[in-house]
């Protein structure tokens, strides 16, 4: 479906896309009229997608590596993450555990 969805709007380019996205959230962020849209949309993608990466090539690597991984689910070339694995759990901040900690 998303495949199919994708056809009908001409993007074919990073900074298309960033573009498009920078159009759609144009509104939610804080900035001036002569913001371009591809500027709105890097500015979305670097504040809101995958802040522990630093650089905007990561992120971008990161979100088509995750993208790849769906789609190659959905064909039954890979299976489903096991949930009791280590990397699925929630990882506990320090002030998370503190509050733990002092509630006992």
């Amino acid at each position: 479906m998303l495949l199919l969805d994708a056809k009908q709007y001409p993007i074919s380019s990073t900074s298309k896309a960033c573009a498009y996205i920078g159009s759609l959230f144009r509104y939610l962020l804080p900035i001036s009229s002569k913001t371009t849209d591809e500027d709105a949309g890097r500015l979305l993608i670097s504040q809101t997608l995958f802040v522990n990466v630093a650089d905007y090539p990561s992120k971008l690597e990161c979100l088509l590596h995750m993208i790849r991984k769906l789609y190659s689910l959905v064909q039954g070339k890979i299976s489903t993450d096991n949930p009791d694995a280590l990397v699925n759990h929630e990882l506990l901040l320090p002030g998370y555990l503190f509050n733990m900690v002092r509630e006992y």
